[in-house]
């Protein structure tokens, strides 16, 4: 058991990732740091280490919830990886329990289609820009509403939507209706 253990993170959701009892975890109060804004993730990080009050930065949770048959299944052929819904962030970004470790090692460098209920899916991205064509002149390229499927920081497959924004237009989890543990499935 780790006691005193404070978690900051620019990615919200990890602490799925944490695979030690934690004792308590400190949420930083009322925003989330999300693509590459660690103005806030750093002030925390400063506060903290001047010994700064936790309470000023964060609401204490004193238990996590246990969540168990989180783990994808490969069925005996190998060429298919079935895995679900582990975590949706604040822009509607849907992440699946299929790292890419295991992507990789079933996938054999064979093509494959990511299926999320009615959306197929047959290239992983690099990151968002990787998915625009910067060549094409703007009027040209097939930007805002793209959807795109890459590996988050953390190794995790995730579906997203180009620039969408969940209080206008939607976002990934919205309109490809995708909500927590629901099935997303890779065929080889």
């Amino acid at each position: 058991m780790a006691v005193g253990f404070i978690l900051i993170t620019t990615e919200p959701g990890c602490e799925i990732g944490v695979r030690e009892e934690v004792s308590k975890i400190k949420c930083v109060k009322g925003q989330w740091i999300v693509f590459g804004n660690h103005d806030l993730f750093v002030k925390v990080a400063a506060h903290i280490h001047r010994s700064g009050p936790l309470n000023v930065v964060g609401n204490e949770i004193n238990k996590i919830k246990e969540i168990t048959n989180l783990r994808p299944v490969v069925n005996k052929e190998q060429s298919q990886i079935i895995g679900s819904v582990i975590y949706i962030d604040n822009y509607g970004n849907v992440v699946t329990n299929i790292t890419e470790k295991l992507f990789k090692e079933i996938s054999k460098t064979r093509e494959f289609t990511i299926n999320a209920r009615s959306v197929k899916f047959s290239k992983i991205h690099k990151n968002y820009s990787d998915a625009i064509d910067f060549t094409l002149e703007k009027k040209d390229r097939e930007e805002d509403g793209k959807k795109i499927a890459l590996f988050n920081n953390l190794g995790y497959l995730q579906l997203s939507i180009y620039k969408s924004n969940p209080q206008t237009v939607g976002s990934a989890s919205s309109l490809f209706g995708l909500n927590y543990r629901d099935v997303v499935s890779v065929y080889f």
